[in-house]
């Protein structure tokens, strides 16, 4: 059945209260994020600190009226600039101009492809190395189409492969899916497209080398999605990438994991059995890599979104790289049933970029038509915009026995230390050598503040031990080492003499026999 949702959260960064086609949000870095949106008259953006205080005004995309199909799209070159791909549903092209974060233009617009016909899509930008990858929507030729534009040089790129994609993909609606991309390492990028020709949701692998592209494998993940299929990809670490997509037939939302070498890691897995209204209610799909901060695993997460129709919702589920499930949430209950596209994203693990670990910024047309942003942390609680840099800090190291002990058999050692946090501690570990060897090992509990570890029946010896804690947003912090010392204890001896413990008198010459017992 489908995904239960059970609770709405609200953080929300008032963008421009005017009715808008599609919406698109990128970070420059942990506290900056843009969002971009077309409009029937033009294609704008702003730029925002996370906490919601603008950085810029309202800035238009120099470019002609863009009509009611146009798309847009904006990817982070680095910390200073960004580009905003776009697709114009008037005159029919396909382009992207280059910003400062304050807004100046570097570049544009340029046009990439000058006839792409009536339906557009622009997929998020992707830097890789010093290249760009524009992937895109060509109707006129029925491709899923990618240039690539070397960075400061600019201009419209070169299509590599000259085929795209996939050449007969020939999209026939607009304001769809239609395709998506994303760098996984720094040479092999995936091209996720619904194919409108066979109804089915494929992704490609591209090896890049330089600026030049190569395919190396095409999976079809589903042979037949109907006619109005939707898809979304992610990548994490480097090492695997996520694919989500909609089934119109079966009104699905699923979603598979792969490696960097296609090997399987999830197979196909229905995340909502019943997403859609059918026909114009079909969902919309966004997916975003998020910065793990349990410290129990080792890769990080990723968030897959869509409408669920039916409800009227936009829904958001999150996954460990395994494909294990970690929480559900909804994002927003007054999505725009007239303009649904919406987008999410929280970081770029290949140029290590994003905004505050464990955290995410979504972008969506409300019901009253105005573009709107909202952040989050990854559990669907609301986030603030401030990230937390800040370790935790100790205090109050009490050792008992204290040092140095003595040596008792079968006594309990304990080590105590005070951690405060103005976040949250998540989690406390004691590194020591009490056995030969440094290791790590749990503590045995905590009172409050103060964490307590417990050791049994230390040998005689010198040690040393200390603590380490990490808050809930990634800082981790360390005591001192410090130094512990077992001594032996001096024995305790009862002598007798001739079985006796009382003074005896003897005679010279005569022979004693005196027996002495370890007591202690």
């Amino acid at each position: 059945g489908s995904v239960q949702f059970d609770h709405i959260i609200d953080p929300q960064i008032s963008v421009y209260n005017d009715s808008s086609i599609d919406v698109s949000v990128t970070a420059l870095d942990s506290r900056t994020i843009v969002v971009a949106w077309a409009q029937r008259s033009n294609l704008t953006f702003k730029v925002y600190d996370t906490n919601g205080t603008n950085l810029t005004g309202i800035i238009g995309v120099p470019s002609t009226a863009t009509g009611a199909g146009s798309r847009v799209s904006v990817g982070t070159i680095n910390s200073t600039a960004f580009a905003v791909s776009r697709y114009n549903s008037i005159s029919q092209d396909s382009g992207y101009s280059v910003y400062t974060r304050t807004g100046t233009l570097i570049t544009g617009p340029v046009d990439m492809d000058a006839a792409v016909g009536t339906v557009g899509d622009p997929a998020r930008p992707i830097r890789m190395g010093n290249s760009m990858e524009f992937c895109y929507v060509d109707q006129v030729e029925g491709d899923a189409d990618v240039r690539v534009v070397t960075i400061n040089t600019w201009g419209a790129g070169a299509e590599s492969p000259g085929t795209g994609a996939d050449g007969s993909i020939t999209p026939g609606a607009t304001t769809q899916n239609h395709i998506s991309c994303v760098a996984v390492n720094s040479s092999l990028f995936v091209y996720a497209f619904f194919d409108d020709t066979d109804n089915d949701a494929t992704f490609v692998r591209m090896g890049t080398t330089g600026s030049t592209n190569a395919i190396l494998s095409t999976t079809d993940i589903d042979a037949n999605v109907g006619e109005t299929g939707q898809v979304a990809i992610t990548s994490i670490n480097q090492t695997y990438f996520a694919m989500s997509w909609y089934d119109s037939l079966l009104s699905h939302i699923n979603m598979t994991i792969r490696d960097i070498d296609n090997a399987v890691v999830l197979p196909s897995l229905i995340i909502d059995a019943n997403a859609s209204g059918g026909g114009a209610n079909d969902p919309r799909l966004a997916m975003a890599t998020v910065r793990n901060v349990t410290h129990t695993e080792a890769n990080n997460w990723f968030i897959v979104a869509w409408n669920e129709r039916n409800a009227g919702n936009i829904n958001a589920s999150v996954f460990n790289a395994s494909g294990t499930l970690k929480y559900n949430y909804l994002l927003a209950d007054d999505e725009n049933t007239t303009s649904p596209l919406f987008d999410i994203y929280g970081r770029d693990d290949l140029n290590d970029m994003g905004i505050c670990d464990g955290t995410f910024a979504f972008a969506y047309t409300n019901d009253s038509g105005g573009t709107t942003a909202k952040t989050f942390k990854v559990d669907g609680t609301e986030w603030n915009g401030i990230c937390d840099f800040t370790a935790p800090t100790w205090s109050n190291s009490i050792e008992s026995p204290i040092d140095p002990a003595t040596y008792s058999q079968n006594s309990l050692y304990q080590f105590n230390i005070t951690w405060n946090d103005g976040t949250a501690i998540e989690t406390v570990f004691v590194e020591h050598n009490f056995t030969g060897i440094f290791a790590n090992y749990s503590i045995s509990g905590n009172n409050g503040a103060e964490y307590f570890y417990n050791y049994n029946n230390l040998a005689t010896g010198g040690y040393a031990w200390r603590m380490y804690a990490n808050d809930t947003s990634n800082n981790i912090n360390k005591t001192d080492l410090f130094t512990y010392t077992a001594n032996k204890k001096n024995p305790v001896l009862n002598l007798t003499l001739n079985a006796t413990a009382n003074n005896i008198s003897i005679e010279v010459g005569s022979t004693v026999n005196l027996s002495a017992y370890k007591l202690e």
